[in-house]
């Protein structure tokens, strides 16, 4: 019984599903028809054997002939009858089957086609906007999205060919999707690490950790400094607040005067490492490389990241309640950490970073064992070369597997130089008196000027924000998502979003124009489209957006100044009135 029926309504069903994708324009009453019969005679004819099987198991007792299973009366009518008897019946049931399938798909698309209008190809971007604007269905259209409204509240009133991905096509480039919907995507930009150094003391990462509370010998930070090849440690404390000056007197103090100057500095962009007081240290005194990742992405320095998790666990299990004493006991840290194995070298920082085995507690405990040889005893610059090999084996073997499974969970970077891109609002500073809930996901969009860092950190992009947000222009690519034009829909409204207390924000001043002694703004609105520019009295916009007005001044007061070069005429001429002018003066003296 259960091999019959629903395998039967099955075929029919899934032969019947795609003729409306596969032909282009209204479908025909007779083809309905044709469908329904075609589609039921082959579904009969493929599974004839299995009712008649079903029909003999049924009459088993009253024919006398009994069946094991369906297997053994398939196999004895096969043997006993032919391929005859397997199609026994097979005329009258197609007699009866087919005419009734195709009357009934017939009569079922001719109502489902009567409740709906059907559009041909010219007609559907402007039924679909008529549609959308319908008050009672825009807002679900525009912000719920596609489950809600492009399937569903389409299918109920419109047929046209490529319905669905039109449906897609709309919301993806409707902008207020695009700004308020989380992307559920993987995240861009594939992974592209530092390449591992060549050896101890050629690369080392800097970072800063504020402990939050003053100890008892006035230290709040920590500067963390980390081998990005043996991976060892040092670690400086620092009063709140440290000036620069100081900041560069400890790490000559405590890194560079003890373990010599790095080829690299790799650091984020905090005040002290972007200050000119530490660029004219690192690159005129020591000739140290600066390798600053993108603002609000430390992923980038992921290894300093990871030691201040490491020394934070060692300092609660050290300091006491009071917390006071934190400062005595980073040296312990310290050792603990460097004469721990690491995972990605295979040996202990303090062999990698001095070259010999250091002693420890457990040592003592086993005096029989050498420590092995130290700098100037035979056979050990050959040990040390095998290690420094060994090591760095192991550090390219742990790099790819990091790069693969990084890489895993992202996805290239779509983004071109002169495109524009949302930016997250998570990378700009919080606004006072807003739901920081309620705001939209993303910023913009702006212009995409160029790439930066596709060796090391990247990829990022130096992106045109407007400059009274005050912010560093150089976002990751994990922090954009691309901006998709509505240009598909020729009949779509702007979106503007609603005006707050009479007005729109302004996102930045284009250009300027001086006329008498007033002068007039260019400005672009936020959220409005790209090309949509006013011209607003200097007045107006220091009543309203001060700060808009100041940053665009200070913009346009650090653009370099064009110079002309004087020809030999021109000097000429110049010194000749020069002269006229001292003799005029002498001569009325």
């Amino acid at each position: 019984m259960l091999s019959g029926g629903p395998a039967d309504q099955g075929i029919v069903f899934n032969q019947q599903q795609p003729k409306e994708a596969v032909i282009d324009g209204k479908v025909p009453p007779g083809l309905y028809a044709a469908a329904g019969v075609i589609t039921r005679s082959v579904a009969a004819t493929l599974l004839c054997p299995m009712t008649v099987i079903k029909t003999r198991m049924e009459y088993a007792a009253v024919t006398g002939q009994v069946y094991r299973n369906t297997f053994h009366a398939l196999t004895t009518i096969g043997k006993v009858e032919g391929l005859r008897g397997l199609y026994s019946g097979l005329l009258p049931t197609l007699v009866r089957d087919a005419p009734y399938s195709g009357l009934y798909l017939l009569t079922y698309n001719q109502i489902k086609e009567s409740s709906r209008a059907f559009l041909p190809g010219k007609d559907i971007p402007q039924a679909y906007i008529n549609f959308l604007a319908d008050p009672t269905r825009a807002p679900q259209g525009l912000l719920v999205g596609l489950e809600v409204l492009g399937v569903s509240g389409l299918l109920q009133q419109f047929d046209w060919p490529g319905m669905k991905g039109s449906a897609y096509k709309f919301v993806a480039e409707c902008e207020v999707c695009q700004r308020i919907k989380p992307s559920r995507q993987k995240p861009y930009g594939l992974l592209h690490p530092l390449p591992s150094p060549d050896g101890p003391g050629e690369s080392v990462s800097l970072h800063f950790t504020d402990m939050g509370k003053t100890s008892r010998n006035g230290y709040s930070q920590v500067m963390v400094i980390v081998d990005r090849f043996s991976k060892f440690l040092n670690l400086i404390p620092l009063p709140p607040h440290a000036p620069t000056g100081l900041v560069i007197e400890e790490f000559n103090k405590h890194y560079i005067l003890q373990y010599g100057p790095p080829k690299t500095l790799v650091s984020d962009r905090d005040t002290w490492f972007i200050s000119a007081d530490w660029k004219d240290f690192t690159s005129q005194i020591y000739d140290m490389k600066l390798e600053m990742t993108s603002g609000r992405h430390p992923e980038a320095n992921g290894l300093a990241e990871k030691i201040n998790q490491t020394v934070t666990q060692l300092l609660r299990a050290l300091i006491i309640p009071d917390q006071n004493t934190r400062d005595v006991e980073l040296p312990i840290v310290r050792w603990l950490y460097n004469n721990s194995i690491h995972s990605s070298t295979g040996t202990t920082p303090n062999r990698l970073h001095y070259g010999w085995k250091i002693c420890n507690p457990l040592s003592f405990l086993f005096p029989d064992q050498a420590p092995g040889p130290t700098p100037g005893q035979p056979g050990y610059s050959a040990i040390y070369d095998r290690l420094l090999k060994t090591v760095v084996a192991v550090m390219n073997k742990h790099r790819e597997a990091m790069i693969k499974h990084a890489n895993k969970k992202c996805q290239h970077a779509p983004f071109e130089v002169g495109s524009y891109v949302w930016v997250k609002m998570s990378e700009f500073s919080e606004e006072e008196g807003v739901s920081h809930k309620l705001l939209p996901l993303y910023y913009g969009p702006w212009r995409a000027l160029k790439v930066v860092g596709n060796d090391g950190f990247g990829p990022s992009y130096v992106v045109d924000v407007p400059p009274h947000l005050c912010t560093y222009p150089v976002f990751h690519a994990s922090k954009l998502f691309p901006y998709r034009a509505s240009g598909s829909f020729p009949y779509r409204d702007p979106m503007i979003p609603r005006p707050i207390d009479g007005g729109h924000d302004i996102d930045r001043i284009v250009s300027h124009t001086v006329k008498g002694r007033t002068r007039q703004y260019q400005v672009h609105f936020l959220y409005h489209p790209l090309d949509d520019l006013y011209w607003i009295s200097e007045k107006e916009l220091l009543q309203s957006t001060p700060r808009v007005v100041k940053a665009y001044e200070r913009q346009i007061d650090t653009q370099p100044k064009i110079t002309a070069a004087l020809t030999p005429t021109a000097y000429s001429q110049s010194l000749f009135a020069i002269f006229a002018y001292d003799a005029f003066c002498m001569d009325s003296e």
